[in-house]
């Protein structure tokens, strides 16, 4: 085996890893040639955005080596990845929908399952690939790829039919013999019958799944079984938003017995977006996870005050609280403003509840207010009075990011928010549109590329 084979062995086999890579850089420089330097330069480019700059943290240097990064990719990807992108690659023909870099190399790739099926190997021993979207699933093709070997490295799988109407049975998922290192899987657009649920729940075949989006079933005791055994006790994210045989804004089946269910017990975030179901915040506040749970997202499920009080009066460790476009109104965001839960919450999203000006002064003004990171206030119907009230709040300083498109920012709001000494450390502002140019003058004066117009 070469030198560069060995390099590349090591990457795949070990993806989650710098080292490897950055070795790969060194020889790839060692070699010389204007190629080889410029991939070296994108590697360590790569690594090091990952490193030192989290996901929406701006700066002029994070800035300036994403572009330069891009600029070598555009430049050199046939050249570096003639396997992946030339005339003749491996993905010649199949719809594949995006790839993903990462650290210098492909790991996501969304494509028609039968491709993968007749390339997979080939394509796994060209790039370290952690991630498929796989297209179009039939019920026989999900039976092969859950016996194919080099499935062995996945992180993450998400199962599904977006380009087409096929939509499988995922009994299948109970065969699966090779998924040790998964974790995080989705499945979607298609159907899971009560008896398979069964099958899946005690089959224990995910030992390190942490993430499971489950969109897909066909009777109401399904979801409820799939969580009866032990194949998803690790499990720390929960996401059952959407999808089901029954359309969305309609209630969750199964929800009482998931809720009760000791094999959840370790959850830490629950998403249950677009299924309002009667007695949603009791049930919750009374679930196995509820006391350990810290993030919660809600969206659009026809929750109140009361159901608020419910979540706020009850003991939990939440830190993120998604509330968007439910019936919150300023009574109850000035009940949250004066609740002591509101002190551990750093991201906290009431988007599309009509707060009005007393709701959002009342949220931003409250001490409570000082641990927030991330705060989403769009389309809350406030105005001159809130903005206000958000430029002098003292409790604002460790803010980083804030979203707020939708409401009334007026000329005189955008320079009170350029103006205040309590938002300095936003690395991320959203206004949307609508705003006069002189308002968008005074808002990149202050927050250059920090802000979105």
């Amino acid at each position: 085996m070469s030198d560069e084979a060995a390099l590349l062995s090591a990457i795949r086999a070990n993806p989650e890893e710098d080292t490897p890579r950055l070795l790969y850089a060194d020889w790839l420089e060692e070699q010389g040639g204007e190629s080889n330097e410029a991939r070296a330069e994108y590697i360590r480019l790569e690594i090091q955005f990952a490193i030192d700059f989290p996901e929406r943290q701006w700066s002029k240097e994070k800035e300036d080596a994403r572009k330069r990064a891009r600029q070598l990719f555009a430049k050199y990807y046939r050249e570096w990845f003639p396997e992946l992108f030339g005339k003749k690659n491996i993905l010649r023909g199949a719809r594949a929908g995006w790839h993903d870099m990462d650290r210098g190399f492909l790991y996501k790739l969304q494509c028609d399952y039968s491709k993968i099926l007749k390339v997979g190997e080939r394509l796994t021993q060209h790039a370290p690939i952690t991630e498929f979207q796989l297209l179009d699933v039939t019920t026989s093709g999900l039976e092969e790829f859950m016996r194919v070997p080099w499935t062995r490295r996945l992180r993450k799988v998400g199962l599904g039919s977006e380009w087409g109407s096929i939509e499988p049975n995922y009994e299948s998922l109970a065969d699966g013999t090779h998924f040790a290192e998964l974790r995080d899987l989705a499945i979607c657009d298609g159907w899971l019958d009560t008896a398979s649920a069964k099958r899946i729940a005690t089959a224990k075949l995910f030992p390190k799944l942490e993430r499971f989006y489950f969109g897909s079933y066909s009777t109401d005791e399904a979801p409820a079984a799939l969580f009866s055994g032990k194949t998803f006790t690790g499990l720390r994210n929960l996401d059952l938003s959407g999808g089901g045989s029954s359309p969305s804004d309609s209630p969750m089946p199964g929800l009482k017995q998931i809720c009760e269910s000791r094999t959840l017990k370790s959850l830490k975030s629950f998403n249950m977006g677009w299924r309002p179901t009667k007695g949603l915040a009791e049930m919750l506040t009374k679930s196995t996870f509820w006391r350990g749970l810290e993030e919660l997202d809600l969206l659009r499920n026809n929750l109140n005050n009361d159901d608020l009080a419910t979540f706020l009066n009850t003991p939990s460790k939440l830190r993120i609280l998604k509330l968007n476009d439910n019936k919150i109104t300023a009574k109850g965001a000035k009940m949250l403003a004066e609740h002591p839960a509101f002190a551990k919450l750093t991201t906290l999203d009431l988007s599309s509840n009509k707060i009005g000006d007393t709701g959002f002064a009342a949220v931003v003004k409250s001490p409570n207010a000082r641990n927030l990171r991330k705060l989403e206030v769009s389309d809350c119907g406030f105005g001159l009075a809130g903005i206000t009230a958000l430029a002098e709040s003292p409790y604002m300083a460790n803010l980083r990011e804030l979203w707020m498109s939708s409401n009334d920012i007026d000329l005189k709001g955008a320079k009170l928010l350029a103006e205040s000494p309590h938002l300095a450390n936003i690395e991320f502002l959203y206004l949307g549109s609508g705003l006069t140019p002189t308002a968008k003058k005074a808002l990149k004066a202050k927050f250059g590329n920090r802000v979105s117009l």
